[in-house]
């Protein structure tokens, strides 16, 4: 590890395409989304996202930013649980028919993670 910093994860969860048929085809794929593969637990990613982020620091949030209503039926509630369970906070993002929502609520949180982060530098110095 290369230091001792706290580290924050933001993770833009998304899903690959609207239609599971089309997942095979990598056009349809948008890349700034990053589900669990279906053959993949939600432990087991969040397991290896935080083994990633540790050569950086102590993981001190583990935030996912999804459209909950987008998540597949069949695996909403695995998905949810074992996502919740290993740490990670569950950020409903509804989209509405619009681009970069997750992505601009991501920045809002970082905002405020730096604001807060500034603020209490200040206070101790």
């Amino acid at each position: 590890m290369k230091g001792f910093d706290d580290v924050a994860v933001f993770w833009d969860y998304g899903m690959l395409s609207p239609e599971p048929a089309e997942l095979h085809q990598l056009t349809y794929i948008r890349p700034e989304n990053c589900p669990i593969p279906s053959d993949a637990s939600g432990y087991s990613v969040v397991t290896k996202l935080c083994l990633l982020s540790r050569h950086f620091g102590s993981v001190k949030v583990f935030k996912a930013y999804l459209d909950i209503a987008e998540l597949p039926a069949s695996r909403s509630v695995s998905i949810r649980s074992e996502l919740q369970s290993s740490g990670v906070s569950l950020v409903d993002c509804p989209h509405n028919g619009r681009k970069d929502v997750a992505d601009k609520m991501i920045l809002g949180q970082f905002k405020n993670s730096l604001f807060f982060l500034t603020r209490r530098l200040t206070s101790i110095s």
